[in-house]
């Protein structure tokens, strides 16, 4: 009897001390942040905050995730709420920081962590963190996850009773139709993969010939800008003769007018009745003069050129045809007339559309050729402008540079002036290819091309005008 009352005895106190431990670690793992910090007092700090749920007296305060001190006071001022935190000693606290509520998990209660700012400053005691940042609470948040749960489900609702059986299929056939779309193209392929390889192969040997073709202008480039240079340096010499010799020309250009009009007063009548025999003299020898132009005519040494292409504008998805003369009296001097056909790029957020009627403009160049170099100026799509051209290979080659439209008047997707940068290339006797990058200083319409053209030359036709005009 007495051995079993102590056996009892023990197991009472084994399990009121089992129920005592489970107490103490329920208590610890709900309401940890309650037991209050230990450690030595400090200065006190005031912070404001909009809402304060779930703070209690003796949460813990942290700053960037470090425990810094504790929660001393909770009181309403005013519509907001005022904490009071005690903060340890050797801890200082930029003004510029910012004061969150925070949650170290779903179970744990809440606390007050302070974000340090980068200010030099630092808060004094019984100063006030005027800065902080209320994020939403968990509850809160359950209730919006809800709320876009109960959204999404009623979505899905109208979405399955706008499906119905017919749109079901609809949605069939169109994936059907995707299919079939994919086995056409994949049998395309296969039967044009010769072709394709040898678009691919032709390609890549004009991919060289550009290759070759800058590797000559690269050789030539010195040339061409030594003998610039030198023609610079020459107009430089005759404008630094002209600036000298212009003023005493000027002076005795005045006094053979003063002489000129002093012996027309003294001699009016007397050059009144030459003036008169001379007429009837030119009258008489009009049409004798005309015979002479026309002979002469029929010996110029003279060429004419028509030609007309066609581009494509990669980025605009756009064609672009021209069609000009060019007509050369003689080897070294040209005279150009172009029309151009291409979209009206000139109105202010309106692009053109597909069937919009195309914009016509007008091209008309003097040009002066110094061996292979031709140097251009006049009148470029409607606009003033300037051009360089370089030949090789006999003409065959031609690498252009374009300078026009300066105040982008034509195309107001850019504002900046309108540089091109082309190259053509004659590949049979009338045909020629073309290729270049288009409007290059203005991001916004920049554009590749590449196109064909057909041109004519005729030495002879210039005799046949000739002729023609002999028989007026």
């Amino acid at each position: 009897m007495y051995e079993r009352v102590k056996r009892m005895k023990l197991e009472a106190k084994i399990g009121l001390f089992v129920i005592l431990g489970l107490v103490a670690l329920f208590m610890l793992s709900t309401q940890v942040s309650k037991l209050g910090s230990f450690e030595q007092k400090g200065y006190e700090i005031s912070a404001y905050l909009d809402d304060a749920t779930g703070l209690e007296l003796q949460s813990k305060v942290t700053m960037n995730g470090v425990a810094i001190g504790e929660v001393s006071k909770i009181y309403i001022d005013g519509r907001r709420v005022r904490l009071v935190l005690s903060i340890q000693p050797q801890v200082r606290i930029p003004k510029d920081s910012l004061i969150v509520v925070s949650q170290e998990s779903v179970l744990g209660a809440k606390n007050i962590n302070i974000l340090a700012g980068e200010s030099k400053e630092n808060i004094e005691e019984n100063g006030v963190l005027k800065h902080s940042k209320q994020y939403a609470a968990f509850d809160e948040t359950s209730d919006s996850v809800n709320a876009a749960a109960s959204e999404l489900q009623l979505l899905l609702k109208d979405f399955r009773n706008v499906l119905d059986k017919q749109r079901q299929e609809e949605i069939k056939e169109m994936i059907g139709a995707f299919k079939d779309v994919g086995v056409n193209l994949d049998t395309i392929v296969l039967e044009n993969r010769a072709a394709l390889k040898a678009a691919i192969e032709n390609m890549r040997d004009m991919g060289a010939g550009f290759s070759q073709t800058a590797t000559t202008v690269n050789k030539d480039l010195p040339q061409i800008m030594a003998r610039l240079d030198s023609l610079t340096a020459r107009l430089d010499s005759i404008a630094l003769m002209l600036d000298n010799k212009l003023p005493v020309a000027m002076d005795k250009f005045i006094a053979i007018e003063n002489n000129v009009s002093g012996l027309i007063d003294e001699n009016r009548q007397s050059l009144k009745n030459t003036l008169v025999s001379a007429d009837s003299f030119f009258s008489s020898g009009e049409n004798a003069f005309s015979k002479v132009d026309s002979i002469l005519a029929n010996f110029t040494v003279s060429e004419l050129q028509v030609a007309a292409r066609a581009d494509y504008m990669i980025n605009d998805s756009a064609m672009k045809t021209t069609a000009g003369i060019i007509y050369l009296p003689n080897p070294e001097t040209y005279y150009m007339l172009d029309m151009i056909s291409t979209d009206d790029y000139s109105n202010v957020g309106e692009l053109p559309k597909v069937h919009d009627k195309s914009e016509t403009y007008v091209s008309a160049q003097y040009g002066k050729r110094f061996d292979n170099l031709l140097l251009r100026a006049g009148v470029i799509e409607s606009q003033g402008g300037f051009g360089i051209d370089y030949f090789a290979n006999n003409d065959a080659w031609k690498i252009s540079f374009d300078a026009y439209d300066f105040n982008a008047v034509n195309d107001v997707r850019g504002t900046n002036a309108h540089y091109r940068i082309g190259v053509k290339y004659r590949m049979l006797k009338h045909l020629e290819l073309f290729g270049g990058w288009d409007n290059i200083a203005n991001s916004e319409s920049q554009t590749f091309y590449f196109g064909v053209g057909m041109r004519f030359i005729d030495n002879n036709l210039k005799y046949v005008l000739g002729s023609a005009s002999g028989l007026k």
